[in-house]
């Protein structure tokens, strides 16, 4: 069975009308794409575990989540036939296969162009690009203004950081983003630097993928543990209220692991 071909064919179809270009297949997701300016919409059917296929929409747009079946945003009753495991779909053969795609591609004819729209309006409830890149292209001298603006000295024990960012952060919930993304981007590059420091190590990298982004990786010299400096900056502010413990673990505290 020449999966790529069926999905190119069938999926492929109602993707094109709605603007989307065949991208290709990396790991088991095959990938139809659109770009309007700086937008990035994606059609991406899944191949999970072998034998189970899902169907999602994503945007670049920030502070926005993808949309897929197996979410149940986009599912719709059962289709006689079909099995569904956590609404991932499961084929045994290429009837199977082409009876999901049919399915899936249904569910883009009459859902597509709406739930695209939908998650392709940025919120504030993430950091921009230009928030990313400043803290990733500063975060050296950030950390050592806002040190000092914060008060923060070398002989704090680690609770009491957390406690004075967790603070800082907070104080920023009155006002918009655009108003106080200065402070933002200081205050992360604090917890970036903690993160390192606290953690064992670990490195300041610009990831240039689907969502660009400053993260830490190799966090403690474990290959694959990384953090976003911003994310938890806007997390803890999006939570809206006092949570050290929350705050330590997210930035490394071995004890709360």
């Amino acid at each position: 069975m020449n999966k790529a071909k069926l999905i190119k064919q069938i999926i492929g179809s109602e993707a094109e009308k709605l603007g989307f270009s065949y991208e290709g297949a990396e790991d088991g997701d095959y990938s139809f794409y659109k770009e309007e300016g700086e937008l990035k919409q994606y059609i991406l059917v899944k191949i999970v575990q072998g034998n189970y296929l899902d169907l999602e929409l994503m945007s670049n747009a920030y502070g926005q989540k993808a949309v897929s079946v197996k979410g149940s945003a986009l599912a719709g009753e059962n289709e006689e036939g079909m099995h569904s495991v956590l609404k991932w779909w499961e084929w045994e053969n290429e009837e199977d296969f082409v009876r999901i795609l049919r399915y899936f591609a249904k569910i883009i004819e009459e859902k597509g162009a709406e739930k695209l729209q939908e998650i392709s309006v940025p919120t504030e409830t993430e950091p921009t690009v230009e928030m990313e890149k400043a803290l990733y292209g500063n975060h050296a001298e950030l950390d050592r203004q806002y040190r000092g603006k914060l008060g923060i000295t070398a002989d704090m024990d680690f609770r009491t950081v957390a406690g004075i960012i967790g603070t800082a952060v907070l104080s920023t919930k009155s006002m918009g983003i655009k108003e106080t993304e200065a402070d933002l981007v200081g205050i992360a590059a604090v917890v970036g630097t903690e993160i390192v420091n606290r953690s064992g190590g670990g490195n300041w990298n610009w990831i240039e993928g689907f969502a660009k982004l400053c993260l830490i990786e190799n966090i403690g010299g474990k290959k694959y543990k990384s953090e976003s400096p911003l994310g938890i900056v806007f997390w803890y502010r999006t939570m809206g209220k006092d949570n050290v413990d929350g705050l330590l673990k997210r930035m490394g505290d071995k004890r709360r692991q």
